[in-house]
């Protein structure tokens, strides 16, 4: 994969990364067609056609957490397709849920409103995503027990 130094072919070559090598995505462009990312120190964009396909999986996220692995173990740990097909739906809602925090921004006056609310929620958020994932794991291991 090419890191380039800007959004296009056109870019100078900063370096070619290795297959299979994990990336931090910043963000993408609109069209999911170059993704600004970052690789051990060095920062430039990658041509992106798939990522918005990887992202829908939980394959490749924008900030990849603990909890994608976790969803997919509570999947499996279910022991059904109904059961797992719950926890995956969950897991895909909740995490669209800050979409619609964000979806009326559309100037830097709103994106510092949307940033201060999002501070004053930031401990009670942080309860209740723990709380919601000990109760998934409670139903994913009762799941399995019986």
């Amino acid at each position: 994969m090419h890191l380039r130094a800007g959004p296009s072919s056109d870019y100078p070559l900063v370096m070619t990364i290795p297959p299979n090598t994990l990336l931090n995505v910043s963000g993408c462009l609109d069209d999911w067609t170059w993704c600004d990312v970052d690789w051990e120190g060095n920062r430039g964009w990658v041509y992106g056609t798939g990522f918005g396909f990887q992202l829908g999986l939980g394959v490749a996220t924008i900030v990849t957490t603990a909890t994608v692995y976790v969803a997919l173990a509570l999947a499996v740990v279910s022991g059904s397709l109904l059961g797992g097909v719950v926890v995956g739906a969950t897991f895909g809602v909740v995490r669209a849920l800050p979409l619609l925090a964000v979806r009326a921004v559309h100037d830097p006056a709103s994106i510092s409103a949307v940033l201060r609310r999002a501070a004053a929620w930031s401990r009670r958020a942080q309860v209740l995503a723990v709380a919601g994932l000990v109760a998934v794991a409670s139903v994913g291991v009762a799941t399995a027990v019986a």
